[in-house]
């Protein structure tokens, strides 16, 4: 049987671009208008938030402002020689502006003036963190304070471990080599002149050939070599050596 034709289908109407836009504006209002508390409650937390953050730059800018010129008051004691009240005062201050920019100069300061004192457990615990940022200004400086106040504290191993992390993490070449040398000092003052003597053979490498100071370094070096190899010395018993009787002639 034939097939009956069939009419051919009318072709589907393609909205034209601008009713595209049209459709998409009122699609928008109509949300807009169905969820309108909702948008009015965004906005309104929008709007806390950058008052929220305008208002902490701001009051952090004050801030950091007040604690250096409080720091500058304080420095301007230390200048007049009234150590107790400067102490006093950086630990209120402390207290105060810890978590500013201008802290850890307080804080090198504070532990200074107590080492300055003979109070250096009290100086160890006033440095906090800062000897541990070593990137930080006062970050080398910092060290040198906690390393001073181990060898007041008669914490040796301490103190030659914080020296050496001084001069392996320190950015110049004269802190690097001060680091070594008071290193070396140490380890010569407790009778470790092995250590001593790599120590100074570390801070001779750091010299040119001709460079002045090389030489006062080599020479610290030898004598640091000649202790170590240099066999030990009795310990003093605080007895009368031992002297010789000739014995008795027969008579």
């Amino acid at each position: 049987m034939p097939k009956q034709p069939t009419s051919p289908r009318a072709p589907r109407h393609q909205p034209e671009p601008d009713d595209k836009f049209l459709f998409t504006v009122e699609q928008i209002a109509l949300w807009g208008r169905t969820h309108a508390r909702l948008l009015v409650i965004v906005g309104v937390v929008l709007l806390i938030a950058v008052a929220g953050g305008v208002w902490y730059v701001d009051s952090q800018r004050r801030l950091e402002a007040e604690a250096t010129t409080r720091l500058s008051e304080i420095q301007q004691t230390v200048l007049t020689g009234n150590i107790p009240l400067a102490i006093r005062d950086l630990q209120t201050y402390i207290g105060t502006f810890g978590g500013t920019r201008p802290a850890n100069e307080a804080r090198l300061l504070l532990a200074d003036l107590l080492l300055g004192q003979q109070r250096p457990a009290e100086a160890i615990q006033a440095l906090g963190r800062a000897p541990r940022d070593l990137d930080e200004p006062v970050g080398i400086a910092a060290a040198q304070v906690l390393a001073a106040a181990y060898e007041a504290l008669e914490q040796y191993d301490d103190a030659l471990d914080t020296y050496r992390t001084i001069a392996r993490n320190a950015r110049f070449q004269f802190q690097q080599r001060e680091a070594l040398m008071d290193a070396g000092r140490l380890a010569m003052a407790i009778g470790r002149p092995e250590i001593a003597a790599d120590l100074y053979d570390r801070l001779v490498q750091t010299f040119e050939p001709t460079e002045a100071g090389r030489g006062y370094s080599e020479m610290l070096r030898e004598e640091a070599r000649v202790m170590a190899s240099a066999p030990p010395v009795a310990p003093d018993t605080g007895e009368p050596d031992p002297v010789d009787v000739p014995e008795a002639q027969e008579q």
